[in-house]
């Protein structure tokens, strides 16, 4: 196959360049992603402090632990933005993309090996930062990446399957399974008995193998996506798209697998299966899940709303309309997320 290279049919500014202005903007992402372990681990104890000693620093201290925290995908997505005209900055975008989801990334290495290998967060926290450390250099001394043409009717087949997968999950099981969440935020009570009644659709026998098979569906089609996108030069409603894709994917992976090895062993997963006995915020490792849960509620919102717009420009709807749209479901989403970490943190109205 020969090799070429693409631009991107919906990057619709200046040409590609050979390389991005800023040679390393992935670094400084990089070094936040090695020190994740870390700062989870700090926080909790900064929270457990505060919770003992009712201790002004140490309540400041955790919400600074935090805030680093959650700027990985901040720092990570404006990375990608910077190179988002650079054909040959595959590599860079690819290991950006799972720093952006580092969180999802985070819960799913510690679900395989606290769960499935028996290892302790020591050496879950040393493998992280080895593999990311490994990683690091790799990209460090990287050589020009190679960029190849795809063929364009296995990608509009591909599109096209992600996108109705999509469409019978966002109906069948994803805007029910949010709204239920958002209702812990007036009462657990509330939420588990809806949760009682939705299981009863989307457990019995006939539909969760299907929802199952749809989300495997969703991340066979997404995968090879997102290696097309990442070759090509994007516009900004790309980059978005295709780095909460990655995110969503990678949180698919690790909530599905907690959840399906917690039912095998008997476990109930309900809310306090998700928020712990008390909170996110009782100063254990549970804090690892509170970026989790935020970023994977919006990003989806967020993915969801750019994939709408790209459906309303090719059938003919303005630029800015579609624009205007995407923002409105982006912020809606925001609405979801914040109403239901409300309830994840602690809060519920009733109480």
């Amino acid at each position: 196959m020969d090799t070429v290279r693409v631009v991107n049919e919906d990057y619709l500014g200046n040409p590609p360049v050979a390389r991005s202005k800023r040679r390393r903007p992935w670094l400084l992402p990089w070094m936040i992603v090695v020190l994740y372990p870390g700062l989870i681990s700090a926080f909790a104890s900064a929270v457990k402090s505060a919770h003992q000693s009712r201790s002004f620093f140490a309540g400041i201290s955790a919400v600074a632990l935090m805030l680093v925290a959650f700027s990985i995908p901040v720092l990570a997505g404006r990375a990608l933005l910077i190179t988002h005209n650079d054909v040959q900055a595959f590599r860079a975008r690819a290991l950006l993309y799972l720093m952006f989801a580092t969180s999802s990334l985070f819960s799913l290495a510690h679900t395989l090996s606290t769960r499935f290998a028996g290892l302790g967060y020591g050496a879950l926290s040393a493998l992280w930062i080895s593999a990311w450390a490994i990683a690091g250099a790799w990209l460090y001394f990287r050589k020009t990446s190679i960029v190849r043409k795809p063929s364009n009717a296995v990608l509009k087949g591909l599109r096209v399957t992600h996108g109705i997968t999509a469409l019978c999950l966002l109906c069948g099981f994803i805007i029910a399974h949010l709204i239920n969440h958002d209702l812990a935020a007036w009462s657990i009570p509330l939420h588990t008995s809806v949760l009682k009644g939705l299981r009863v659709w989307y457990r019995s026998e006939s539909v969760e193998p299907v929802l199952l098979g749809l989300f495997g569906v969703m991340l066979l089609t997404g995968v090879p996506l997102v290696i097309h996108y990442s070759r090509r030069a994007m516009d900004a409603f790309r980059v978005i798209q295709v780095a909460t894709g990655v995110y969503i994917g990678v949180f698919v992976c690790s909530h599905v697998l907690a959840t399906l090895a917690a039912r095998a062993k008997g476990a109930e997963t309900d809310w306090f299966f998700a928020a712990g006995p008390a909170t996110l915020l009782d100063g254990s490792l549970l804090a690892r899940l509170i970026p989790h849960y935020f970023f994977a509620s919006f990003f989806f919102c967020v993915h969801v709303a750019c994939g709408l717009r790209i459906v309303l420009l090719q059938h003919g709807t303005p630029n800015q309309v579609g624009n205007r749209v995407a923002f409105g479901v982006a912020g809606a989403g925001l609405v979801v997320t914040v109403v239901l970490f409300s309830a994840l943190l602690g809060f519920h109205v009733e109480r």
